[in-house]
């Protein structure tokens, strides 16, 4: 018998819209999958002022996880009487993102749901956002899910790389078009691939052995895209996908993954995200934090499936909390 998927929706207990939620619920009524909300809170007035000890600091911080608990209560109960199969948890924890990573760890769903907004490009470069910090270290396939309506004749947009140029292995393009592949049962448009070719660097024209530099650099260029054509020709003809559902752009990858996903009507990306460096924890999705706010719609991040999350599943001692449902 093959065991049921699982999604772990993360609720915002500062929001009373969860779009995260909703399409989460949809999704798992389409795939057969249980639902686990999952709430993370903590108050450093709580828990560092110093007249609060013993059981007035249990009984404060018992308040806040029960109003937040019966929040995920109220969320979880028209879901429920629908027939799906809902869970909650509020967890008294800090960070926020690894919180996160440290329950899926503990319950290895098969995706970690979150709603995500546009942010500051200081965010970006200082890695202070959730959403950053989760692109590095979730381990399991991240859904980050914009307030954006689901456009007409709505597609689902596998980003691959099938020349394996970022590192990124025939493995993992293949994870993405299964993960992607799923999406599909809400979209009536068939799955849509897309590789972007990347012109490789001018050549320094001293470098290059030949008596016509400009006939040596258009055959460089002829050639690399070559070896992408004929790489993403056989990742395509692998997964059975006639030649109108496969597209290769040429040109910067920032600027034409979020333009393909407009053009194709896309409502989900897949994507990858890798290690490119012993750097890992701060260089490893790189292209999918760079477009992720530019994207018109929302965005998944699978990671390869050797990949180790920094983050422990035991969190530091400070009082950390939880209560079940």
């Amino acid at each position: 018998m093959t065991e049921r998927q699982s999604i772990l929706v993360v609720i915002d207990p500062t929001s009373e819209d969860q779009p995260a939620l909703s399409k989460a619920a949809r999704f798992a009524k389409h795939i057969g999958a249980d639902l686990a909300l999952f709430t993370c809170i903590f108050n450093p007035d709580i828990a560092h002022v110093e007249w609060v000890t013993g059981d007035s600091l249990k009984h404060l911080r018992g308040a806040a996880m029960d109003e937040q608990f019966e929040k995920l209560e109220q969320l979880a109960a028209p879901l429920r009487s629908a027939g799906q199969s809902v869970s909650i948890k509020v967890a008294w924890d800090k960070p926020l993102h690894e919180a996160i990573v440290r329950e899926a760890l503990r319950i290895t769903p098969d995706f970690v749901v979150k709603d995500t907004h546009h942010h500051a490009a200081i965010a970006r470069a200082l890695f202070t956002n959730t959403d950053w910090h989760l692109i590095r270290e979730c381990p399991a396939p991240l859904w980050l899910v914009k307030p954006t309506p689901v456009p007409d004749q709505a597609t689902v947009m596998a980003a691959v790389d099938p020349t394996h140029e970022h590192d990124q292995t025939a493995a993992l393009d293949h994870r993405i078009i299964q993960t992607a592949e799923l999406f599909t049962v809400m979209c009536e448009e068939p799955l849509q691939l897309v590789n972007i070719f990347e012109p490789p660097p001018m050549p320094v024209i001293g470098d290059i052995p030949t008596a016509s530099p400009a006939e040596s650099i258009q055959g460089l260029f002829s050639q690399a895209r070559e070896v992408h054509v004929n790489a993403l020709k056989t990742l395509a003809a692998d997964g059975g996908f006639p030649a109108e559902q496969v597209h290769l752009l040429e040109g910067n990858p920032v600027m034409l993954l979020p333009k393909a996903a407009t053009e194709l009507h896309a409502s989900v990306v897949v994507m990858g995200a890798i290690a490119r460096s012993r750097l890992e924890r701060v260089i490893i999705g790189h292209t999918a934090e760079t477009t992720l706010e530019h994207f018109p719609c929302d965005v998944v991040i699978v990671k390869p499936d050797d990949f180790s999350s920094p983050v422990e599943v035991m969190p530091p001692i400070y009082g950390h909390d939880e209560k079940v449902g």
